[in-house]
C-alpha cells in the first residue's frame, strides 16, 4: 500500500525575491525557503493498485504539490483535486511557482507483515545552470544532497551511468566527504555504451569497480539495463534473455557478474541489507521505544483521571459544540460582523470604479485631476492653446521670463471627478480649498485604496477609438472600446475577493475554536480536543477551497466580457456617471479657457462649483444649467464629448457589475 505524504519543514519564500549565491550560506542552505519552527507532515494519497503508472502519476502530482506552495496541496491529488482533474500534469509540471523546494515527498510502503520504509528521490547534482539567474540552485541542490546522505539511517543508491566517468561524479565526492561509503550500493546504468568484442581495456574501471578495486564502497555493484519503450513487466523479461548470455549485446567479459545484473538481483541484495540493517538497529530501536514509554507514562501520570463514562462525556462535548457554534453563527454578533463585511466588500469594489482623467494637452492650462476622494489641488500650466470648432480665445498675459505670472501659476482646486460612493450612488462634495488626504477603505480592504486610479484619460478612450474603427464607418464607437475596457475595469476584482474569502473563513476559525474551548473544557489535555481541532480545521479548509473554486468561476465570467440584461439599472446608472463626468469636464474646460485675464464675474464662477448634484435645489440645478449653457457658447463645444460618453458607460456598467458580483459572492458566502 503505498502512501504518499508531504513533509513541509520548511517555510515558503516571498514571491519575487530575487536569489544569487551569495545568499547561499551554511546557515540559511536553501534560500529563500527558511526552517519550520514545527514541522509539518501533511497526507497527500494513499492508494491501494500495484498499477506502477498510477503510482507514478501520484509521486509527479505531489513534486508539483510541493513547488506550488501558495496553493492548497488538495487540489493536486490525482481523481478528486480541481486542477489535477482539469488541467495537463506535464504542463503544471513546467509552470510551477516555485522551481526548487527542500520539502520532500515521502512515498511509505505498508503492508501486513511487512516493514515501512520510505524512500526520497534525491534531484541530481548538476555544475551550471540553464539560466543565470538560477545559478544559485547548484549550491543549493548540492545542499540537499550532502543533508540527505549525512542521515546515519539511510541507505544511500548511488547510481553511476556508464556513459560518464565515475572519476567526475560529485555525488561520490560528497558520499566520500560526509564518510557515507560504508552505507552505500552503487548501480551502474545505461549499459548501452559497453559494446561487445571491444577488449577488456574499454571498460575495464567497470570491471575493476565490481571486483571492489577501484571507487571502495560498503556494498557491492550491481548492473541494470532499463528500455524506456517498453514497460516493466517486459523490462524484466528483456534484462532477464541480456544478462543471461542469450543477447549478443552484453559483453561476455561480464559474465562473473550475473548474479548482480539486473533489477530483480538488486531488490534480492536490498531486501537482505534492510533486514540486516533491522536486525542491527533493533537493540537502539528497543531502547528509544523504552524511553517513549518513559516520557508518555510520565506525561499521562500529570493528566487528570478519566471520567467514569468516556464515551458520555465525548458525546456530551461534541452535541454542546455544536450547539455553540449554531448560536454563534446564527446569532446577531456573527451576522452583524459578516453584515459589515459583506458592505466593506461591496464599498471596496465601487471604490474601485475607474477614475478617468479629464484633462487634455489642449485644455489650456493643463488642470491635474486627483483620485482622491477628498478636494484635490489642481496644477495649472500653460500650454500651446488648441483649437476648437472655431471658438473665441482670449488674449494671455506672458513675463518676460516666458513663463505665465504667479498669479496664473496658484490654480484653482477642485474635487476630482470621483465621488464618494454610498450604496451604489455617487455623492460628490463641494470642493473646499485645504490639502488632500486619501480616503482610507475600511479594514481588511484598506491596501486597495489606489484600485481605479489613473484609469484612462480622454485623450486614451480616443486613441483606443482610432484603433479599433474600420476603414470607412466614421462616427462609430466600435463595440470592442467598450467590452474591452468594461474587461479592464474588473480585472483587479480577484484580489479583494480572496482577502474577503479570508477575513471570513478567518471569523470561522475564531469561532469554532472558542467553541472547542468552551465545549471540551475537561477534555483539553486530552487526545479528543486535538482530534476534533484537526477535523474542523480540515472541514474548513475543505469549504475554503469549494467556495475559492466558486468564486474564481464567478470571477473568471465577470472578467470574461461585457454582459447584462439588467437594462433599467444600467441606464441609471449611466446617466449619473455621464451627468457627472460632463459637469467636471465643463468645469475643467472652463478653468482653462477663463485664464488670468476674464471678467471678475467669469472667475468668480469657475472658482466655485457645487459637485453634490443630488443636494442642489431646482433653482441652483437651473442657475447652473444657464451659466453653462452661457459659457458653451463662449468655449464652443466639447470636442471630447464622445469620449466622454464611452466614459459614463464603462462606469456605469461597472457599478451595476461590482454590485452584482458583490451580491453573488456575499451569498455564496453566506449560504
Amino acid at each position: 500500500m503505498p502512501w504518499y505524504v508531504l513533509d513541509y519543514d520548511y517555510c515558503p519564500p516571498p514571491f519575487g525575491q530575487p536569489i544569487t549565491k551569495e545568499d547561499v550560506t551554511a546557515e540559511n542552505p536553501f534560500p529563500p525557503w527558511v526552517r519550520r519552527q514545527n514541522r509539518e507532515v501533511k497526507e497527500f494519497m494513499t492508494i491501494y493498485s500495484r498499477n506502477k503508472s498510477e503510482i507514478e502519476t501520484v509521486l509527479r502530482w505531489a513534486q508539483v504539490a510541493v513547488l506550488n506552495y501558495a496553493q492548497n496541496s488538495d487540489l493536486f491529488i490525482p481523481g478528486s483535486g480541481a486542477i489535477a482533474r482539469t488541467r495537463e500534469l506535464a504542463v503544471e509540471a513546467e509552470n510551477t511557482i516555485a522551481k526548487f523546494s527542500p520539502n520532500t515527498v515521502a512515498l511509505e510502503i505498508k503492508g501486513p507483515d511487512l516493514p515501512d520504509l520510505s524512500f526520497y528521490d534525491l534531484p541530481g547534482i548538476f555544475r551550471n545552470s540553464g539560466y543565470e539567474e538560477d545559478e544559485y540552485l547548484v549550491q543549493v541542490v548540492e545542499n540537499l544532497a550532502v543533508q540527505h546522505i549525512s542521515e546515519n539511517d539511510a541507505l544511500i543508491i548511488w547510481a553511476v551511468p556508464m556513459n560518464a566517468d565515475p572519476e567526475t561524479s560529485s555525488t561520490l565526492s560528497i558520499i566520500r566527504r560526509v564518510g557515507a561509503q560504508k552505507r552505500t550500493i552503487g548501480v551502474m546504468t545505461k549499459k548501452a555504451d559497453l559494446l561487445p568484442n571491444q577488449g577488456s581495456n574499454s571498460y575495464g574501471q567497470w570491471l575493476s569497480m565490481l571486483r571492489g578495486e577501484r571507487h571502495l564502497i560498503g556494498h557491492e555493484y550491481f548492473i541494470t539495463s532499463r528500455r524506456a519503450e517498453q514497460d516493466l513487466d517486459r523490462q524484466t523479461q528483456w534484462e532477464e534473455a541480456l544478462f543471461n548470455g542469450k543477447h549478443e549485446n552484453w559483453p561476455e567479459e561480464f559474465a562473473e557478474f550475473s548474479d548482480r545484473c539486473g533489477v530483480e538481483r538488486l531488490k534480492e541484495a536490498l531486501s537482505e541489507k534492510l533486514g540486516k540493517e533491522f536486525a542491527k538497529n533493533l537493540p537502539s530501536i528497543k531502547s528509544k521505544i523504552f524511553d517513549e514509554l518513559r516520557k508518555n507514562e510520565k506525561r499521562l501520570s500529570n493528566l487528570p483521571e478519566l471520567p467514569t463514562n468516556i464515551e458520555y462525556e465525548v458525546r456530551k462535548s461534541l452535541i454542546e459544540f455544536t450547539a455553540i457554534v449554531k448560536d454563534k453563527i446564527r446569532g446577531n454578533e456573527f451576522s452583524s460582523a459578516f453584515g459589515l463585511l459583506a458592505g466593506s466588500f461591496r464599498e471596496c469594489l465601487l471604490h474601485a470604479k475607474p477614475k478617468f482623467s479629464l484633462k487634455h494637452k489642449s485644455d489650456v492650462p493643463v488642470l491635474e485631476i486627483s483620485d482622491d476622494d477628498e478636494p484635490a489641488s489642481a496644477s495649472r500650466k500653460r500650454g500651446p492653446q488648441a483649437s476648437s470648432n472655431g471658438a473665441s480665445k482670449r488674449p494671455r498675459h506672458v513675463g518676460s521670463s516666458g513663463s505665465f505670472s504667479q498669479a496664473s501659476q496658484a490654480g484653482l482646486q477642485m474635487k476630482t471627478e470621483e465621488a464618494t460612493v454610498r450604496n451604489g450612488t455617487p455623492t460628490p462634495h463641494t470642493p473646499s480649498r485645504g490639502s488632500v488626504r486619501p480616503s482610507v477603505l475600511p479594514a481588511p480592504f484598506q491596501n486597495f485604496t489606489s484600485l481605479g486610479s489613473g484609469f484612462r484619460s480622454i485623450g486614451a478612450i480616443r486613441a483606443d477609438i482610432q484603433t479599433k474603427t474600420k476603414a470607412g464607418m466614421p462616427n462609430i464607437v466600435p463595440s470592442e472600446v467598450y467590452n474591452d475596457l468594461c474587461k479592464l475595469a474588473v480585472k483587479h476584482w480577484n484580489h479583494p475577493m480572496l482577502v474577503f474569502l479570508e477575513a471570513v473563513m478567518s471569523h470561522l476559525q475564531v469561532i469554532v475554536n472558542q467553541a472547542l474551548d468552551q465545549a471540551f473544557g475537561k477534555l483539553k489535555r486530552r487526545l479528543v480536543f486535538k482530534d476534533s481541532k484537526r477535523h474542523m480545521e480540515a472541514f474548513l479548509s475543505s469549504r475554503r477551497s469549494k467556495a475559492l473554486e466558486f468564486l474564481t468561476e464567478l470571477y473568471e465570467m465577470e472578467s470574461y466580457q461585457l454582459f447584462t440584461i439588467n437594462h433599467d439599472a444600467f441606464t441609471l446608472y449611466e446617466q449619473e456617471e455621464g451627468r457627472l463626468l460632463k459637469r467636471y469636464r465643463h468645469y475643467v474646460r472652463w478653468q482653462a479657457f477663463v485664464g488670468e485675464k476674464c471678467e471678475s464675474s467669469d472667475k468668480t464662477a469657475a472658482s466655485h462649483f457645487n459637485s453634490d448634484w443630488d443636494r442642489m435645489t431646482p433653482d441652483q440645478r437651473a442657475s447652473e444649467q444657464r451659466r453653462h449653457d452661457a459659457e458653451l457658447i463662449k468655449m464652443g463645444p466639447d470636442p471630447f464629448e464622445k469620449e466622454l460618453k464611452v466614459a459614463a458607460y464603462v462606469r456605469g456598467y461597472y457599478r451595476l457589475a461590482a454590485l452584482r458580483f458583490a451580491e453573488t459572492t456575499t451569498l455564496y458566502v453566506t449560504s
